[in-house]
């Protein structure tokens, strides 16, 4: 089981506490990085990043049209890119949209705005462990 991590994002009802998820998986990110490089962890901090926005994007437009099934879709592809990388709280994130959005409700704007934020946060914490690591 991987361990702490630091950098945190808001809870749930927008404030930040001490108890709120951490963003990445640390322990996790320096085994990566110890079993395929810096390098190689930085472009798929890259590719989350790219591929992660354009998915966003369609999120959006699945909201606007409460396409539950296609926003389904779109968050399990950031959900797997983000953890798969050590970006614990963005594949939690998206896990609990994508259930509501396998269960019919699509995710609002809103929803869609603050796993933009997470996203960008993931990334930039990820790019920092992976500078560091250097």
């Amino acid at each position: 089981m991987y361990g702490q991590s630091q950098g945190v994002v808001p809870a749930e009802d927008g404030a930040e506490t001490d108890t709120a998820k951490p963003i990445l998986d640390h322990e996790m990110v320096g085994e990566l990085v110890e079993d395929y490089g810096a390098d190689m962890l930085d472009e798929l901090r890259m590719s989350l990043k790219s591929e992660g926005t354009q998915l966003v994007d369609a999120l959006m437009v699945d909201a606007q049209e409460s396409n539950a099934q296609d926003a389904a879709a779109h968050l399990h592809a950031i959900r797997g890119a983000g953890l798969s990388v050590g970006c614990a709280t963005l594949g939690a994130f998206c896990q609990r949209l994508e259930v509501a959005a396998k269960g019919g409700v699509a995710p609002s704007a809103d929803d869609v705005a603050e796993l933009s934020s997470l996203l960008e946060q993931s990334v930039v914490a990820l790019g920092e462990a992976v500078s560091a690591a250097r």
